[in-house]
């Protein structure tokens, strides 16, 4: 416990840059983040936002040619995900509860930009919104979610 205090105690004071310099380095070591080719591109603490690019690829689409709604889903759940890590400076994670995505658009392989946000946080409980948009800038899909805010250390148990 005393551990988990010191480290609160020491990202308190990170700033955005030093908070998208750590996400970084937690995203390159996520096989999901891999396989849909994605990276960590701005956070925002006033905002408690966070930006996330994806380069979806033929193999991840459906019949149709569109990406299945699965890895859309997984897009917007991350994006949501590193909100959560941006607006506690890194000292929660975000074990999805329930989560709700609307599909707006096809999903087409190329650029996508997803950007997560806190909408309210309490003492356990987060409440979190998402939006997925494609290279045109079209938004393709959005998404709310609850997630149970726990010590990271607590999600890997």
């Amino acid at each position: 416990m005393r551990a988990l205090r010191r480290a609160v105690k020491q990202v308190h004071f990170m700033t955005d840059e030093e908070i998208l310099r750590a996400l970084r380095e937690r995203v390159r070591k996520l096989q999901f983040m891999r396989y849909l080719d994605g990276d960590i591109y701005a956070v925002s603490q006033e905002r408690q936002q966070a930006v996330l690019h994806f380069h979806p690829r033929e193999d991840l689409c459906q019949s149709a040619g569109v990406i299945q709604g699965g890895f859309v889903t997984a897009m917007l759940d991350g994006a949501m995900a590193h909100a959560v890590l941006v607006a506690s400076k890194m000292t929660l994670g975000p074990p999805t509860l329930e989560l709700k995505v609307s599909f707006l658009r096809a999903a087409l392989p190329g650029p996508h930009k997803a950007i997560g946000h806190v909408v309210r946080m309490g003492k356990s409980i987060g409440f979190l919104e998402g939006e997925l948009f494609n290279g045109k800038n079209e938004l393709i899909a959005k998404s709310s979610a609850t997630s149970i805010l726990v010590p990271p250390a607590l999600v890997k148990s």
